[in-house]
């Protein structure tokens, strides 16, 4: 899952989704994620996504301002994470050279 905003360049075997109505870009992308949309692929010689499978699918959105605070919520969670990640890696780097 990326998240892109303004002009970029997507292969042809890229699913480009874009909200038809007023969405917090983030939430949508965490929901994206969540849904673990990789299991609609198809296997065939080039593996991609089954988008008239996608299409069908069902989801819920809560009101814009319930999914900037999902979002901004996910994304302090997201920074402690990486924070503590962050800081576990040095540890283990500088066990490694002891």
């Amino acid at each position: 899952m990326h998240l892109a905003r303004g002009s970029f360049w997507a292969s042809e075997h890229a699913v480009v989704a874009t909200p038809i109505y007023e969405t917090n870009a983030s939430w949508l992308s965490y929901l994206l994620s969540a849904m673990k949309l990789n299991q609609y692929s198809v296997a065939a010689a080039q593996p991609g996504l089954a988008i008239d499978g996608i299409k069908s699918l069902l989801v819920p959105v809560p009101p814009l301002d319930e999914q900037q605070a999902i979002a901004g919520c996910l994304d302090a969670e997201t920074a402690r994470i990486d924070a503590v990640s962050s800081r576990e890696e040095s540890v283990i780097k500088l066990l490694n050279e002891y």
